[in-house]
């Protein structure tokens, strides 16, 4: 795709336009036209441009995180070039495949078809090939910026100079280097792709261990707070967020089935919920209280915009798309409780889970009917869990008394 000037300044009329034809917010329109009013620049460096280099050139401008999201722009005219239409998705992440040298680009397609076809109890989905997708490009376009265009030609020291910085601090998580291997793992199944070269590489990459943090819990006061905050309609919680609230306190659902659920996920006459388990792939039925019940119909009735989409909860801002994560709405109500505002306390949904867990292992509630509550496949997951039922760890702990108190005498 190459680009001139005058093109490039159409791709802005033309990307411009299309956010404030759907009602995209001001700010978002203004970043637009700063991307492309800024990157026009460039042209003075040389009068055409491909894609990538309009990339790069941004880039070494402005090394941050924050790239990624200008870039939505940038691939908004790649998607239209290719398509001649504007995709529906945020697209924030740099389409770095095509960029590839043939070698590695096979890699990366094999890894999608053979993952996407695959039909075992194992399947991955389809957020999860995206993920490992992105992990492998970003793993082959560095190694092609070493000079490298081909397996048999990568050294280790290619492979541990990605995981290294100067310093010789690990600068990628073992689950990133656990995406690389299952994308090159992926082609051992390849007819197209030497499988000696790739194990060879998956024998270079380094064993890097994932560590768990300590769990965070909420406390009873803490889930008394949420609770009146959630059923308080004097707070100053968006309608749409005391109803998440409400049902992942309640239910422990995950945020991600949240996100999913659709207008019709709710049977009013039943009073239940219903929705596939994103994780598990298997449905699961809720039948809700009342609380939860109000709260949803308080929210379609008078927050939620009407004719815009058909899933239940929808951004509070134009152009009203569905919601793509629930941790900031967590974090709102976190911050209207005023709860966990210090810094490194852990927030998200994910904690209800836990709170919820705890509670019905106190209670002596069978795991598997807890597995069953918090939607888990294996029956296994649970047993995580444990480690915040309180209650019987402290049963687990040694009785003291029978030593000596420190300062008495016989005392080593």
């Amino acid at each position: 795709m190459n680009i001139t000037l005058k093109s490039w300044m159409e791709y802005k009329e033309l990307v411009t336009n299309y956010y404030i034809e759907n009602d995209f917010s001001n700010a978002t329109i203004r970043r637009c036209e700063k991307f492309f009013i800024y990157c026009s620049k460039y042209f003075n460096i040389k009068p055409i441009l491909t894609e990538q280099e309009i990339h790069d050139y941004y880039s070494l401008d402005f090394q941050n995180i924050d790239l990624r999201n200008y870039f939505t722009f940038l691939n908004k005219i790649i998607y239209y070039d290719k398509n001649n239409e504007f995709p529906n998705t945020i697209c924030k992440f740099w389409n770095i495949k095509e960029q590839l040298p043939d070698e590695f680009r096979k890699i990366i397609d094999n890894y999608i078809q053979i993952e996407s076809t695959e039909t075992t109890e194992t399947t991955k989905k389809a957020h999860t090939i995206r993920g490992e997708t992105i992990s492998g490009e970003t793993f082959f376009t560095y190694i092609h910026h070493l000079g490298k265009d081909n397996l048999v030609n990568i050294t280790i020291d290619d492979v541990l100079s990605l995981f290294l910085n100067e310093k010789q601090e690990v600068v990628y998580s073992a689950s990133f280097c656990k995406n690389i291997k299952a994308v090159l793992r992926a082609n051992l199944k390849a007819d197209n792709i030497k499988t000696k070269e790739i194990k060879k590489i998956i024998s270079f990459l380094p064993a890097l261990t994932s560590h768990r943090k300590n769990i965070q819990y909420l406390e009873d006061w803490e889930v008394k707070n949420i609770h009146d905050c959630l059923l308080d309609e004097k707070s100053n919680l968006l309608k749409r967020d005391r109803a998440i609230g409400l049902i992942i306190l309640f239910y422990g659902i995950r945020g991600c089935d949240v996100e999913n659920l659709h207008l019709n996920s709710i049977d009013w006459e039943k009073e239940t919920i219903s929705f596939i388990q994103q994780k598990t792939g298997i449905e699961n039925f809720l039948k809700f209280n009342n609380a939860v019940g109000n709260a949803i119909y308080d929210y379609i009735k008078n927050e939620r915009p009407h004719g815009h989409s058909k899933m239940l909860f929808l951004r509070s801002y134009k152009p009203y798309n569905p919601i793509l994560s629930t941790y900031g709405i967590c974090e709102s109500i976190m911050k209207t409780c005023n709860i966990r505002q210090k810094v490194g306390d852990r927030q998200g949904f994910h904690l209800f889970r836990y709170k919820l867990a705890s509670q019905m292992l106190g209670k002596n509630i069978p795991i598997p009917i807890i597995s069953s509550i918090l939607g888990h496949s294996n029956p296994h997951s649970t047993e995580f869990y444990l480690s915040t039922d309180l209650i019987h760890l402290k049963e687990c702990g040694l009785d003291i008394s029978i030593f000596s108190k420190p300062g008495k005498k016989g005392n080593i």
